[in-house]
């Protein structure tokens, strides 16, 4: 039987002694059993203060590795297309920074050759459809589609 007193704490019976006790304490004060009523609040769904750390840590942990994760992939090139003496698009795999009809597919880096601290990434998008390529811009206009042999590693 619970009975709530004036501060609002549950009283119990002891299931040993039938002594009125909180339903705070561990154990009754005055036959010692340990209380029923831990297991009965862990049954309701309660965590204790130790479970409540420990969800914390595992939920903390598994954020920083997968951020980790992310911020650490390097983009590999998976083509490299000739544009003009001295420059190349290179087919990136990450998504495109640049939305619109670029949504969704992955990012194409204009740079110098073989140097991808040139690029820039805000002209252009790729996609590999029934094995060839398609490169596409942001408005749309720029849509083409080239046979895969047609990029380099």
């Amino acid at each position: 039987m619970e009975d709530y007193g004036a501060e609002g704490m549950a009283l119990i019976d002891c299931s040993e002694c039938g002594r009125q006790i909180s339903d705070q304490a561990r154990e009754c004060p005055g036959c010692g059993a340990p209380l029923a009523g831990l297991q009965a609040k862990a049954d309701r769904g309660y965590l204790t203060p130790t479970g409540k750390f420990a969800l914390v840590a595992m939920v903390a942990v598994a954020a920083v590795a997968a951020l980790s994760v992310a911020v650490h992939r390097e983009p590999e090139f998976t083509g490299k297309l000739r544009a003009e003496p001295g420059s190349e698009f290179a087919l990136l795999d990450e998504p495109s920074p640049i939305g619109g009809q670029c949504t969704g597919w992955k990012a194409v880096s204009f740079q110098k050759t073989n140097d991808a601290a040139s690029g820039i990434k805000s002209a252009i998008c790729w996609r590999e459809t029934n094995g060839k390529i398609e490169t596409n811009s942001v408005d749309g206009e720029g849509r083409r589609t080239d046979p895969k042999s047609r990029y380099r590693d």
